[in-house]
């Protein structure tokens, strides 16, 4: 698994953590949107 992935899950866990929901149910449209807003 690439570094990139693992920081993405722990960002996903601590917004999750915020907004007192359990863990990530699918991760991979989270990090889509992510790239997409670093990318521009």
């Amino acid at each position: 698994m690439s570094l990139l992935y693992i920081k993405a899950m722990e960002v996903f866990k601590k917004d999750a953590e915020r907004q007192n929901r359990e863990g990530p149910q699918d991760i991979k449209p989270y990090i889509k949107n992510k790239w997409r807003k670093n990318r521009y």
